[in-house]
């Protein structure tokens, strides 16, 4: 089992306004602590850029 655990994951441009969605989850003991979905303010060009934005967000968001 582990302690804590996070995950995040983007949707590359799922709508006609070219905005991707992102999201992240903390989990402490296997329970929810945190967890967030929005869209991203910038407009990214590939769904890796979206995938590394979203974890960049996650990343500050644990600290």
């Amino acid at each position: 089992m582990n302690v804590f655990e996070a995950a995040s994951d983007a949707s590359f441009v799922d709508n006609s306004d070219k905005i991707s969605t992102e999201g992240y989850i903390f989990k402490l003991f296997e329970g929810p602590v945190d967890w967030k979905s929005k869209r991203q303010r910038i407009v990214t060009t590939s769904t890796t850029e979206a995938e590394l934005l979203a974890i960049s967000q996650a990343g500050k968001e644990s600290i």
